[in-house]
């Protein structure tokens, strides 16, 4: 796995959007970090999803001590917003956002191998 993106969520700036970009075939881990927003509530539900399902597929949802994450894999190229939506045990509804742009990787010309 690649290195990971990660955003603090924030009670007061609920508008804040965090960009990413990455190529084509990357696998990245997206975190976001939810305890400054929680106020000594606790996560009962995250949904991470996609605007662009066909740029981005996501995998594996881990939610630990405030914390959630989930793997994308970028598939083709063009910008996607993914978003992660929590439920607290207060009931709120707390949402972060990415943007993500996915550049594709130019093929043809000169390819170079080594193989062990």
């Amino acid at each position: 796995m690649s290195r990971a993106t990660k955003a603090y969520a924030s009670a007061y700036q609920t508008e804040r959007v965090q960009s990413a970009s990455m190529t084509v075939g990357e696998l990245r881990e997206f975190e976001v970090d939810f305890n400054g927003a929680l106020n000594g509530e606790t996560i009962t539900a995250a949904v991470w999803d996609t605007s662009n399902p066909t740029a981005m597929a996501l995998a594996d949802l881990t939610q630990a001590a405030g914390i959630v994450s989930v793997d994308a894999t970028a598939n083709y190229s063009g910008r996607a917003e993914m978003r992660v939506t929590i439920t607290t045990s207060a009931g709120r509804w707390l949402i972060q956002r990415f943007m993500v742009d996915v550049r594709g990787v130019a093929l043809g010309g000169t390819a170079l191998t080594w193989t062990a």
